[in-house]
C-alpha cells in the first residue's frame, strides 16, 4: 500500500503507469485539481519554470502532476486549457482507482508535492501548499542527497 501503483492515462490520452518512476532516480509528483484554478491556486507558471530548470540541472529527475478530479470531461478541459495558457510541458496524469485510493489515504490538502524513488516508493518528506521555484529546487536537491543520488 505504500508504493504508488497505477495504470492510467495522461490528460492527453497516452497510457501511463508506475513504470514512469523506473526511468528516473527520483520523480517529483505534484497533486492538484482543476477546482484549484477557481480558488486562485494556480502555480502552473512556477511548476513549469521549475520543470525546465530541473531538466537542465538534473535530467535524472522527472516532474509530473496528478490532477485528482480527473477523469471528468469538464475538469480535463479546464486543465488542458490552463496548460496551454501557461505553456506547460510536464506530464499531467489522471488517477486510476489505485492512485485515487492512495490519494484519499495519504493527502490532506492541495496542492501537495511528494518525492518518489525509482521503485515507486514515496519518501517521507512532502511539500504542502504553494511554494516558489527556488524552494522546489532546493527541496528536490535535498531529497536527491537523502537517497544518495
Amino acid at each position: 500500500d505504500k508504493y504508488l501503483t497505477f495504470m492510467s492515462s495522461t490528460l492527453t490520452g497516452e497510457p501511463v503507469s508506475t513504470t514512469i518512476f523506473y526511468e528516473y532516480d527520483m520523480t517529483v509528483v505534484n497533486f492538484w485539481a482543476s477546482y484549484c484554478l477557481e480558488d486562485g491556486i494556480n502555480e502552473l507558471d512556477t511548476l513549469q519554470a521549475f520543470y525546465k530548470d530541473l531538466q537542465k540541472k538534473h535530467p535524472n529527475v522527472n516532474f509530473i502532476q496528478v490532477v485528482i478530479d480527473t477523469p471528468a470531461e469538464t475538469a480535463e478541459d479546464l486543465v488542458l486549457d490552463a496548460y496551454d495558457e501557461h505553456g506547460v510541458t510536464f506530464t499531467g496524469i489522471m488517477p486510476d482507482e489505485n492512485l485515487a485510493k492512495w490519494i484519499m489515504a495519504n493527502l490532506e490538502g492541495l496542492p501537495t508535492t511528494i518525492f518518489v524513488d525509482s521503485e515507486g516508493m514515496p519518501r517521507d518528506f512532502r511539500i504542502e501548499g504553494i511554494q516558489d521555484k527556488a524552494y522546489y529546487m532546493e527541496t528536490t536537491e535535498s531529497m536527491l542527497e537523502a537517497i544518495g543520488k
